[in-house]
């Protein structure tokens, strides 16, 4: 990977720990794609969540000194980053933090604490060590692509490892992944990423093709429908964003949107007044559309559920990451009642709602609604890679309907959306520095 940068005028590349942050990345992408703690066994044979809590030890905590490490050589740049960082991350830190004092189990708190904290300072590192335009888009793609090269050798390589075995999954490819769910977000976000790197020229049109006919394959074999909806509406809103076939001034993803608003804006308001809606209820009529059970193969039975332990707390919730750990811990009941043993509610909304109730959510909500304000400041700057981010918040809210991922750190899509929003940040503060410094400046500040 070249250390120059031939993006527009303005962007200069900061090179310091150039190869280390981007092997930063690499690492990073990779390990929240694979099973934790290197828990490669039968697929489906195995309980997913029986990991040696050594291995995953070992497995992030040399990841995370590496970017502590790397954000004290770099701390001239870490105060004026963190005051451009989302306030509404830092407020669920703390506010996560301060479940603490009330967490049924604070060791399970203090877990999944340490985990987000240790994911955004991977971020920070990130964004601190060095800086390039398209840089993190052009190293996670290098990294799904390698996951999805990988994950295809195995299955014939070793399809013990790498095919479900169990009787309702039987067949289905997971690859290096631990299911095939993890495989479909692996596909679907290296298919979005896929795009916004052919149409901004950093990989050829051969490439390109080659990595659609390796997501097609894969995605059949896989046979996630969610994950090849999401994969192709990412990709869509890249395409859109980045070269509308209609309107040449960027208006026709507007549109789109307006006319998805326009659609179900009435819809949630007629479910809304015909009584307090389930989450079936509002999704039903979508996944009927799309040819899936109803009950999102048995995920509602976990939802009826998580939302009555949910209700005992609706303020403040029961503790960040308190609840799913495991028989005997606050979920047991759950596990008993069902004929399986979840680990998440399959619905992060109402995981953060269990945990950290309704200020928690409204939390995530500034989240968001920050996130999509640093997007439109981008946007008429520089288009495709507020396009990217727009499409990669888009594909995580929705994914998080079916899976617990936002603000779930060591998934996949979280730490993405961390990436994104750090770096976000860190676009603001180059701007900042581009107009503050003369554009013939040989590199950025703090090189």
């Amino acid at each position: 990977m070249s250390n120059a940068d031939n993006g527009a005028t303005g962007w200069r590349p900061d090179t310091s720990f150039w190869q280390l942050s981007g092997g930063l990345v690499l690492v990073t992408v990779v390990f929240a794609a694979i099973p934790a703690g290197f828990n490669w066994q039968p697929v489906g044979l195995s309980d997913g969540e029986s990991t040696n809590q050594l291995l995953r030890r070992v497995q992030w905590l040399p990841v995370w000194a590496l970017a502590g490490w790397m954000m004290l050589r770099r701390r001239a740049l870490l105060v004026p980053l963190l005051i451009k960082v989302n306030p509404f991350l830092v407020g669920f830190c703390l506010w996560a933090a301060a479940s603490l004092s009330w967490a049924e189990v604070p060791s399970g708190t203090v877990n999944r604490l340490a985990q987000l904290v240790g994911s955004i300072m991977i971020c920070v590192a990130f964004c601190v060590a060095s800086w390039g335009r398209y840089r993190l888009e052009r190293l996670t793609l290098t990294a799904l692509t390698g996951l999805l090269v990988v994950s295809l050798i195995m299955v014939f390589a070793l399809p013990r490892y790498a095919v479900h075995n169990d009787p309702t999954l039987r067949g289905l490819w997971a690859g290096v992944m631990s299911s095939k769910n993890e495989l479909g977000i692996v596909f679907s976000l290296g298919l979005m990423f896929g795009t916004f790197a052919w149409l901004t020229g950093l990989i050829s049109q051969r490439y390109f093709g080659g990595l659609l006919a390796l997501v097609a394959v894969i995605s059949v074999g896989a046979s996630s429908t969610t994950a090849t909806i999401t994969g192709v509406m990412a990709a869509t809103i890249v395409w859109l964003s980045i070269r509308p076939p209609v309107d040449p001034a960027g208006n026709a993803l507007a549109l789109v949107l307006f006319a998805v608003l326009l659609i179900g804006l009435p819809y949630l308001a007629a479910t809304l007044l015909s009584g307090p809606p389930t989450v079936v209820d509002i999704l039903g009529p979508v996944t009927e559309a799309l040819g899936k059970d109803i009950s999102l193969t048995g995920r509602d039975d976990i939802w009826s559920r998580v939302l009555i332990e949910a209700r005992e707390h609706p303020v403040i919730g029961g503790g960040y990451g308190a609840f799913w750990l495991g028989p005997g811990g606050p979920s047991d009941w759950i596990h008993q009642e069902l004929y399986w043993i979840p680990y998440q509610a399959h619905n992060g909304y109402i995981d953060i709602f269990n945990e950290l109730g309704f200020v928690g959510l409204g939390l995530v909500v500034g989240f968001v609604l920050w996130h999509l304000k640093q997007i439109g400041q981008l946007w008429w700057i520089d288009r495709p890679t507020a396009a990217v981010h727009l499409a990669l918040l888009i594909y995580t809210l929705v994914s998080n309907i079916t899976e617990s991922t936002l603000f779930r750190p060591l998934t996949l899509p979280c730490t993405l959306i961390l990436f994104s929003s750090l770096t976000l940040s860190r676009t603001q503060l180059q701007q900042h520095f581009d107009r503050a410094r003369p554009v013939s400046a040989p590199q950025a500040v703090a090189s």
